[in-house]
């Protein structure tokens, strides 16, 4: 609810997707990783999932770089300029540029996204949680890093 709160505080102040991912950030021991222009969103409707990657070209401070998200209805893992960033249980969010949050695979060419990271809830970082919802149980061979340790 305190996200959803501040989202609609700060959109309604300046309709600014950066902010909202600032003060959300700011707010909730998250970070404001990325921002860029959709290049391409392959993706299929799979035995009643979504599945498919958003990939981003950097704008603004994010100019040069590329942001990378691997999808099952969900955000599950995310590389900015090919090196993993983030991972699930942590939530990998997208903001559009007005403020509003994007849902995969709700995209249009071109338009500007925001990623904003936040921490998951301790209980998805218990060995129980991570079998359940961890990089592992979507097929990715890697262990779960909290993303503000990297």
């Amino acid at each position: 609810m305190r996200i959803g709160e501040i989202l609609r505080t700060v959109r309604d102040k300046t309709s600014s997707g950066s902010s909202v991912c600032t003060a959300i950030a700011e707010e909730m021991s998250g970070r404001y990783a990325f921002r860029g222009k959709l290049a391409s969103a392959p993706w299929e409707e799979t035995g009643g999932f979504n599945i498919g990657e958003i990939n981003l070209e950097g704008t603004g401070d994010f100019a040069g770089s590329t942001y990378r998200i691997w999808f099952k209805n969900e955000n599950i893992i995310a590389w900015k300029n090919g090196k993993i960033d983030a991972t699930v249980p942590d939530l990998i969010c997208m903001i559009g540029s007005d403020g509003y949050p994007i849902t995969t695979p709700n995209f249009t060419d071109a338009m500007e996204i925001n990623i904003l990271l936040l921490p998951s809830p301790e209980i998805w970082q218990t060995p129980e949680g991570l079998a359940c919802f961890g990089p592992r149980h979507f097929g990715f061979d890697l262990d779960y890093v909290p993303f503000q340790i990297k």
